[in-house]
């Protein structure tokens, strides 16, 4: 009878203080813990791995009260991420915390300080490197535009040219419609 009376009372416990673990899963015995096997390469043995965590997680969580964030990388490069009350809150509560200890109890350590301008100075050489880089090759536009002038330079020639040309016909013809004028002058036409 005690032991009916307790299951009835953790189970009430439980849904008033989780209500997202009302389920059918709820009727099912406890299994004990084993440790989740890694070994099985295949994608479907990775999802059943994956939701053994998560019921391991949840059954934690709603064991001890704690607050859980679990994250999965899948062999796909997938992220999956769980956690109660919400991961997104577990996870900036432990950023939070892990800031305020590292700022309260430890002073600034050199080399830290060194690793990090060490890496500022690698991004502003990469950053001064592709600035260098796009100032000295032509974009695909300023190609564009080049040969489009030299075209136009090309055909300016071309007309300057036939305009020569049609110059020196003109010329040509009106030294023949002169001498042609001249010509019928002389027979009185």
């Amino acid at each position: 009878m005690l032991r009916c009376a307790l299951t009835s009372s953790v189970t009430f416990f439980r849904r008033l203080y989780f209500p997202h673990n009302l389920s059918p899963v709820m009727a099912r015995r406890r299994k004990a813990s084993r440790p989740l096997s890694t070994t099985n390469p295949n994608p479907r043995g990775f999802v059943n791995l994956e939701n053994d965590l998560y019921r391991e997680a949840s059954n934690l969580s709603a064991a001890t009260g704690a607050n859980i964030a679990v994250i999965c990388r899948r062999p796909s490069g997938e992220v999956r991420l769980w956690g109660y009350p919400s991961a997104q809150d577990v996870i900036n509560r432990y950023h939070r915390n892990f800031r305020r200890q590292i700022s309260e109890d430890s002073p600034p350590v050199p080399a830290v300080a060194q690793a990090a301008e060490a890496r500022a100075r690698h991004y502003a050489d990469i950053r001064r490197r592709e600035e260098e880089l796009n100032g000295s090759l032509p974009s695909a536009a300023e190609q564009i535009v080049r040969e489009h002038e030299w075209m136009i330079e090309s055909l300016s020639r071309e007309i300057e040219g036939v305009r020569k040309l049609i110059a020196e016909v003109i010329a040509k013809s009106g030294e023949s419609q002169s001498l042609v004028e001249g010509s019928n002058a002389e027979r009185g036409v």
